[in-house]
């Protein structure tokens, strides 16, 4: 008997005909939006990979390297949060936890991604504005708001 693929499960979990399937099919896209929405960041990140590694002899120092990590997570960490964030309720669910300690961890969950979110927002906001990274932002004209700008 051939098992079924772990995103097959993850999807009938969403999709399965129930009532409840009701309140996952919104959260699948509420996260499904945040995944889409931060995907483009990967290729941000890639981008900014490809533009040290083209300019490495221009480079001036360890701020390039503080400032573009710092700038790499602020990008990658909403798209990776958001997708986890879509398999977590298969995993909860899967427990043989209570059903309020289930709506609660889902709860939790939603809270953490949420603030995470915003957090890495406002960190690349930051780490943007810092001149280590204007010069890329400046380049790619890269629609950021700049917090502390001078």
């Amino acid at each position: 008997m051939e098992q079924e693929s772990y995103l097959k499960r993850i999807v009938d979990f969403y999709l399965k005909p129930s009532w409840t399937s009701l309140l996952t099919t919104v959260y699948l896209i509420f996260f499904g939006y945040f995944v889409i929405y931060f995907a483009h960041n990967i290729l941000l990140a890639l981008k900014y990979l490809w533009f040290v590694i083209k300019n490495s002899q221009a480079m001036f120092g360890l701020d390039y390297l503080f400032w573009g990590v710092a700038f790499i997570l602020a990008l990658v960490v909403p798209f990776s949060v958001s997708l986890y964030a879509l398999a977590i309720p298969y995993e909860v669910f899967e427990k043989t936890w209570r059903l309020d300690k289930k709506i609660l961890a889902i709860s939790i969950l939603i809270l953490l991604v949420v603030l995470t979110v915003i957090l890495m927002d406002s960190l690349l906001s930051y780490t943007a504005s810092h001149e280590p990274m204007l010069q890329f932002v400046r380049d790619n004209g890269l629609n950021i708001k700049l917090m502390f700008y001078k």
